[in-house]
């Protein structure tokens, strides 16, 4: 990664801090945004969107489920990299792009799983703090990545080998259990 990368290990931490900052502050503008969008239209409520959130990690179960998954329309590039790579405001600017999550490469479909059922909410509230759960979680995996080093190089090995089973293995039944809270009062 490069807008965490080298460095003094001081710099490198407050690069982290303000790259999540700005995935959790990115994030909750832009899924309350997206709420107050959908506050604007008739029909939206809390209980449709349990409903696009129940179907949605359906969805997400039988995608991850699926031997070969289809694609998501994203863009081919995050950031621009002479954006990324100035100092502190690279690092802001690369969290935002990320807490959105739909201006990025999607790799699953709980990204749009979740927009849709903050749309289908119409809350303002509800985008608030989904985008913010989304920022974190999203700045959590790229930080990780960053500052988490493998002692052995078994444990570097097995990370490689393990790393997509064990990811669609944790997005399939956290789409499970979402869509079966979600979908549990309804039922």
């Amino acid at each position: 990664m490069v807008l965490l990368s080298g460095g003094h290990p001081k710099r490198v931490l407050v690069q982290g801090v303000l790259f999540a900052a700005g995935a959790s502050i990115g994030g909750a503008v832009a899924y309350g945004a997206l709420g107050a969008v959908g506050g604007a239209v008739p029909g939206t409520s809390s209980s449709v969107g349990s409903i696009a959130l129940g179907i949605g990690c359906l969805w997400a179960v039988v995608w991850y489920l699926h031997p070969t998954r289809v694609p998501f329309p994203s863009p081919q590039r995050q950031v621009n990299r002479r954006w990324a790579e100035v100092p502190l405001i690279g690092a802001i600017h690369f969290g935002a792009v990320l807490g959105v999550g739909l201006v990025t490469l999607i790799r699953t479909p709980l990204v749009w799983a979740g927009a849709v059922a903050v749309l289908a909410t119409g809350s303002i509230r509800s985008g608030i703090f989904y985008g913010l759960a989304f920022g974190c979680a999203r700045s959590f995996q790229v930080l990780r990545q960053r500052f988490y080093k493998p002692r052995t190089a078994t444990d570097a090995a097995t990370r490689v080998l393990l790393h997509g089973r064990r990811y669609h293995r944790a997005g399939t039944i956290a789409a499970g259990v979402l869509a079966l809270l979600a979908l549990g009062e309804h039922l």
